[in-house]
């Protein structure tokens, strides 16, 4: 099963799977990204979550060049669930998106409900955590908000791959019920 966590920047993506990795117990494992990076991280048996998360971006938008990302979804994919995320794969369909296509029904996206508004809050308040001080410009924040909303009303029409909705309150244990078939 894949498991894709999508929402803009402040959304909880990265937020949601720092919790699921304190809470069980994540081992990182190393190699494409090399010894000081995880590129994946072992939980709950054989479940992956994809990319290094060591400081504030974690998940696939720590992972570069980007053409590692198919590489890396296929390998752990071939093994056991996995679940990933990144601002940048939520806002476009692109290589990562076909290849989604091809788990079909083993694949699920799950789009996070924040608003916009809590989003910008939320960047906002992690600016200002790490002393940036500049003013913040939401223009493409709102922009990539609405792309993904587009998104998630398209692929639900289409059906090719399974999406929900979810708060990023209750995302974490959506995801766990979801490992577990339930």
């Amino acid at each position: 099963m894949l498991i894709n966590l999508r929402g803009t920047h402040g959304s909880g993506k990265s937020t949601i799977v720092r919790t699921l990795l304190d809470a069980n117990d994540a081992l990182p494992i190393y190699g494409l990204l090399g010894r000081q990076r995880a590129e994946a991280y072992a939980l709950l048996g054989k479940t992956f979550v994809l990319g290094p998360y060591t400081q504030q971006c974690g998940g696939l938008d720590a992972v570069q060049p980007y053409q590692l990302i198919v590489p890396l979804i296929m390998k752990y994919g071939a093994v056991g669930n996995v679940i990933f995320e990144g601002a940048l794969v939520s806002s476009c369909w692109g290589v990562v998106g076909r290849l989604i296509e091809r788990w079909g029904r083993d694949a699920i996206i799950a789009f996070l409900d924040t608003s916009a508004a809590e989003c910008i809050a939320r960047v906002e308040a992690r600016r200002a955590e790490r002393g940036d001080s500049r003013a913040f410009n939401p223009k493409n924040l709102i922009a990539k908000h609405a792309t993904i909303e587009k998104q998630k009303v398209e692929l639900a029409a289409a059906g090719i791959v399974q999406t929900i909705t979810v708060s990023s309150e209750s995302a974490v244990a959506t995801v766990e019920a979801l490992l577990k078939g339930e």
